[in-house]
């Protein structure tokens, strides 16, 4: 199994795409949206061409897929609720 040193990759993506959706939202105007877009999909190929893959064991793999599944679980409860 290989695990990035870089975790946080898809969370900057989404940063970026909700800070250009609240400056859209300041502005009055959606156009910065695309750019906003454009820069979270350049980060992402930049990010994970630059990420540093490592050899994990298989437990910790699972746990890690067992967790990720907790917490989505979790926030499509969340989400049902709200």
């Amino acid at each position: 199994m290989l695990a990035s040193t870089s975790g946080g990759i898809g969370f900057v993506g989404v940063l970026i795409l909700v800070v250009s959706v609240i400056i859209a939202a300041g502005l009055q105007t959606f156009l910065v949206v695309v750019p906003g877009a454009c820069l979270a999909v350049a980060y992402n190929i930049w990010a994970w061409r630059r990420a540093e893959l490592t050899p994990i064991p298989k437990e910790n793999a699972d746990a890690a897929k067992a967790a990720n599944w907790f917490l989505a679980g979790l926030y499509a409860l969340f989400a049902l609720f709200s």
